[in-house]
């Protein structure tokens, strides 16, 4: 992803998605940029659900930050203002 920058006006989007998405289907990861998260456990949910749900944002978190690192520092300023 290094070498694969989201540029700031966006002319390379395709080939950043692209890159971005078989770095994720390696990492075995694809399905937190294509899957909607869990539903929110409740307090009648078990502790398994509970369980899957914190770890699918806990990784889920981590791919933003992947995401995050994948753009040029421009766009990476914007996205903490």
């Amino acid at each position: 992803m290094d070498r694969c920058k989201l540029e700031k006006n966006g002319s390379n989007f395709s080939d950043w998605d692209a890159q971005l998405k078989l770095a994720a289907q390696g990492d075995d990861k694809l399905r937190y940029l294509t899957e909607a998260s869990p539903p929110e456990p409740n307090a009648r949910s078990s502790a398994a659900t509970r369980e899957a749900y914190e770890a699918y944002h806990k990784e889920s978190a981590a791919m933003k930050n992947v995401l995050i690192f994948a753009m040029e520092a421009d766009l990476q300023r914007r996205a903490f203002k």
